[in-house]
């Protein structure tokens, strides 16, 4: 059987979508809702889940093996020490054997505290990464209820492991997962016998000697630039069988190189001398990199080896290594003050926590600056640049009713939760200023949605806040909200011709106006201009050849919730798709949904906005996968006998998966191929649930304009478990037409059927 590379189904049918539009007409809502099982996709995602959750509990039993081996290693008994290395050498190994393995595991120090948790939670809060599989309390919790008696004990056993690493100051241990023979076992041993050396220390606080026998014995560690002893070093020495006294004096002349590399410099990147050593081309072609890594402080950031740090972020990590030696859980969580991803969720008290732990990082800047300037290859006033620039980051994400319950009174920062007691700290006034820039924001986004019906007044506050968050000068942000003021009506209607007039002005803003005019305008207009500001915006993209960015704006607001669904997702999704390629005929028409005939797209696809956001949804893959089940759950909800109210129409929540596919088919990658193929067994599949709901054959033809999507995407990907599929769909000809629909629905099958029998006899 020969796979198709596409597959060309007769897309005469988009003319028809509008017309399927009025065919959907919504009963009034009622207040009762009867919550449908779950087959096909959504019980496909749901078993995924459930297959992610084994693979959980296995990460729970290596944590709980390396918490095991740490007590025996340092107990002193050689017999336990000897089985507990066993068990985790064989832990590693079934890691590896697992599907969808990556080669690493990683078990990185977090620093938060846990809702529910002890007062100390802070203490052991750690995130275990296996590829784009996270772990950590919280998502074990949850775990536990969906597996239920196999999971017994996993969160307490996790808990306790979790908080052996923390009394040892572990803040990041990397282990490789790649397959395990002789050699690399012995590796691994030799890097478990210098962490336990390692932890012996730092918990005696004396000098260590590696007993690992010739040429070792007797031998001292070997220390790092600033003199302390360093376990990643050691382990370079041991796996590759050198003298501590060589790799010394490897580590004196890269230290030298990276104190004497101007800006820019290759090696401005690294974060440690150790990691440095392998960015030379004739170094790592001789030396072995150790299969174990313990808190090297790279990981606290990056927990992938292709994706280097900034120069920015490997200073600051370097100077957390020297402001934080032996062991201390500070740089942990100061890193994740500052680089944590959910700003957007989080609550009133741990933005407090998150903006003290900055303030502190300030304190130490500022402390260790009269001392240490001109002694190290870093600036610590462009260090302080950094933390308070990816504190404004994260602070940008925070919603505004957070942002309400604090307020700034008599230099000082308070907190005023709902039901809780006021709560007071002192934090850097830079913090403070930030505070009052977000809450003055709220208010001039509020003017900035009244834009359209011009209700309010821009003040010169205003013109700053505007300027401050577009990263431009008040002239400029006076400008831009000239030129928006331009393109609406006294009714506060859209004027398409006058905003795209003004697009090359507007595009000179490229670093900032695409996400400015999303988050600012995409909910503030009548609902008849919507598509035409969405296809405007299209051109605007267009023109500005900054795919990267705008995707990573779109599917980060895509996925921020995932288990709701806004109005603007679906748009979000569709302009995804126009930054999938290099040529779009319908930027100057106004539609609200992607043309099927994108799916024979090939030749004309952005490689870089391709790879790049099937990059984003592979590692952001158990969000998407609880967005897809929540779009997939309501539909089956609106195709039922009752519907709860204020839920989204049917009509949307079909656009709206119709665009998640469009999508996926375009993109690609393990995640895509996922929910396609789960959609293509449900969509396939005349007798499942979908087709048999009280008002599916309302939304029939519809819903088989969904089977024709999601066939030409499986056909793209080109996997046979698809094939056979689509080789069924084809011999079920009688049984989708029996559905009904009449002969719109019937030419529909026969078009698909027709191609499908060409393809696969």
């Amino acid at each position: 059987m020969n796979f198709p590379a596409e597959l060309d189904i007769n897309t005469d049918l988009d003319e028809e979508i509008e017309g399927l539009f009025k065919d959907l007409g919504e009963d009034d809502a009622v207040e009762h809702l009867v919550t449908p099982d779950m087959p096909g996709l959504s019980e496909t995602l749901h078993h995924e889940e459930q297959r992610m959750d084994v693979y959980r509990v296995h990460l729970v039993d290596y944590t709980r093996q390396v918490s095991s081996f740490l007590g025996a290693s340092l107990s002193g008994g050689f017999r336990a020490t000897e089985a507990a290395v066993s068990r985790l050498l064989d832990r590693l190994s079934a890691l590896h054997e697992l599907g969808d393995h990556v080669g690493k595991v990683l078990i990185r120090h977090r620093g938060r505290g846990l809702e529910g948790e002890a007062q100390n939670s802070a203490l052991y809060d750690y995130i275990v990464c296996f590829g784009a599989l996270k772990l950590d309390i919280p998502l074990l919790k949850d775990a536990e209820k969906r597996l239920g008696q196999p999971a017994e004990h996993a969160t307490v056993d996790f808990r306790n492991a979790l908080k052996t690493l923390g009394s040892y100051g572990i803040n990041t241990l990397y282990a490789s997962t790649l397959p395990h023979d002789a050699q690399a076992r012995h590796s691994l041993r030799l890097c478990l016998n210098v962490l336990a050396d390692y932890l012996r220390m730092f918990q005696e606080g004396k000098s260590i000697k590696y007993e690992g026998g010739d040429p070792w014995q007797g031998l001292p560690v070997v220390l790092n630039q600033a003199g302390f002893p360093d376990p990643n070093l050691t382990c370079l020495a041991a796996v590759n069988g050198l003298k501590p006294r060589t790799v010394s004096r490897l580590v004196d002349k890269i230290g030298r190189l990276m104190l004497e590399a101007g800006p820019g410099h290759p090696l401005k990147q690294y974060a440690s001398v150790y990691d440095a050593v392998f960015g030379f081309e004739k170094l790592s072609e001789v030396l072995v990199r150790p299969p174990m890594e313990i808190n090297n402080a790279r990981w606290l950031i990056n927990e992938h080896e292709s994706q280097p740090l900034t120069g920015s972020q490997a200073r600051l990590v370097r100077f957390l290594a020297r402001e934080f030696p032996n062991g201390s859980q500070a740089p942990g969580r100061l890193v994740d003050s500052l680089y944590a991803t959910d700003f957007g969720c989080i609550n009133p008290m741990h933005l407090m926590d998150r903006m003290t732990l900055s303030s502190d990082l300030l304190k130490a800047l500022n402390k260790a600056a009269p001392h240490r300037k001109g002694q190290v290859d870093f600036s610590l006033e462009n260090l302080e640049m950094e933390v308070l620039a990816n504190l404004e980051k994260g602070l940008a994400r925070v919603s505004e009713p957070v942002f309400k319950s604090l307020c700034v009174t008599n230099d000082a920062l308070v907190a005023k939760p709902f039901g809780c007691d006021e709560i007071r700290a002192c934090v850097d006034g830079r913090i403070l200023d930030l505070v009052s820039f977000f809450h003055h924001r709220g208010q001039t986004k509020k003017k900035m949605e009244s834009l359209p019906y011009a209700t309010s007044e821009f003040d010169k506050a205003d013109y700053q806040t505007i300027a401050r968050d577009f990263g431009s000068t008040i002239e400029e942000s006076t400008e831009l909200v000239r030129i928006l003021k331009l393109c609406f009506n006294d009714e506060g209607h859209f004027i398409r011709p006058i905003f795209e007039e003004y697009i090359p002005a507007l595009a000179r803003h490229q670093d900032h106006v695409f996400e400015f005019l999303w988050h600012y305008l995409q909910n503030s207009m009548h609902k008849g201009d919507r598509v035409a500001f969405l296809n405007a915006l299209q051109v605007l993209i267009d023109k500005m050849n900054q795919p990267q960015k705008a995707l990573t704006v779109l599917l980060e607001d895509f996925i921020h919730n995932p288990e709701t669904v806004q109005l603007h997702d679906r748009n979000a999704l569709m302009l995804c798709s126009v930054l999938m390629r290099t040529f779009n005929k319908e930027l100057h028409r106004d539609t609200e949904y992607t043309p099927q005939e994108v799916l024979k797209v090939k030749a004309g696809l952005d490689e870089r906005a391709v790879i790049h956001a099937r990059e984003f949804l592979d590692n952001n893959r158990e969000r998407f996968f609880v967005k897809v089940r929540t779009i997939h759950t309501m539909l089956k909800q609106a195709l039922g006998k009752y519907r709860i109210t204020g839920k989204p129409p049917t009509r949307y929540l079909l656009i709206l998966e119709w665009e998640t596919y469009i999508l996926l088919s375009l993109v690609g990658g393990t995640t895509a191929e996922m929910v396609v193929g789960s959609a293509l067994g449900e969509y396939g599949n005349p007798d499942s649930e979908i087709y048999n709901l009280p008002r599916s054959n309302q939304a029939l033809l519809w819903l088989l304009l969904l089977l024709q999507v999601v066939a030409q995407g499986a056909a793209r990907f080109g996997r046979p478990s698809d094939a056979a599929l689509l080789t069924h769909i084809a011999n079920r000809k009688e049984s989708f037409v029996a559905l009904g629909g009449g002969e719109r629905a019937r030419k529909q099958i026969r078009n698909l059927v027709r191609q499908l029998s060409r393809n696969f006899k």
